[in-house]
Parts: structure tokens; C-alpha cells; sequence
């Protein structure tokens, strides 16, 4: 299954999904927090600030790099993983272009607002659809 969809467990499940939000041009709020979410997720440090082992990814050790030094309210996030979604491979499609980078980078910075954070911007988002 990674050979057909690329390098990343993650792409199964999103890559189509995003491709059509890319081709309708309709931007739907709960794609790019599903990207965001896994970003956060790659962080290893649960809701309550305490590390975590994630289990295992093809990209892990690959990714995980660029999200090591990200702390809560990091004024530098956003430069921190822009080498993350720009990479068409992940996602699909280039986010910038599908309209998509900004709003996963707003969901990103309100995921790692502090403790709690991960469940108050779901509560937020998916309560709400």
C-alpha cells in the first residue's frame, strides 16, 4: 500500500480527499485540521504536555526533526513546518496551491497553544459539523 500512495502511512487514508478539495476547489475546514492533527501528533507530546512514543511511520525519522524544538505558543512554528507541507509527496498536492497551507498552519498554532489545546480545538471545530 505505501508503494502506490508514497512514503507515509498518513497518505491512505487523506491523499484523495485532499486531491478533490485541489480539483472542486473547495476548501473544507476538517482536512487541513486532519493535517494539522498529525503534525501535532509527530510533536510525541501528548495533551497534557508529557512525551510520547508514536507508533510507527515510514517518515517518522524523517519529519520528526523539523518538529522537535516546536514548544507551546512557538512564535516560530509556522517556519518550522513549512518544509513539511510544502512537500507535495505527503499531502498530494502542493497546500499553497489547493488553498489549504494557511488554514493548516492556523490549526497547527492552536494545537500547540499549551496544554489542553488539542482537545478545546477539536471541541471547537468538530463539535460544530
Amino acid at each position: 500500500m505505501y508503494r502506490e500512495y508514497g512514503k507515509s502511512s498518513f497518505l491512505p487514508v487523506h491523499r484523495h480527499a485532499t486531491y478533490a478539495v485541489h480539483r472542486t476547489g473547495y476548501v473544507v475546514k476538517l482536512i487541513p485540521l486532519v493535517f494539522a492533527g498529525w503534525l501535532r501528533y509527530l510533536m510525541a507530546v501528548d495533551d497534557n504536555g508529557n512525551a510520547f512514543e508514536p507508533s510507527s511511520d515510514p517518515m517518522l525519522a524523517e519529519l520528526t526533526p523539523y518538529l522537535k524544538d516546536i514548544k507551546w505558543n512557538d512564535e516560530q512554528a509556522e517556519k518550522k513546518i513549512l518544509p513539511i507541507l510544502a512537500k507535495s509527496e505527503i499531502f498530494g498536492v502542493n497546500l499553497a496551491e489547493a488553498g489549504l497551507l494557511c488554514r493548516v498552519v492556523k490549526y497547527f498554532k492552536e494545537l500547540i497553544a499549551g496544554v489542553g489545546a488539542v482537545r478545546t480545538t477539536l471541541h471547537k471545530y468538530v463539535s460544530n459539523n
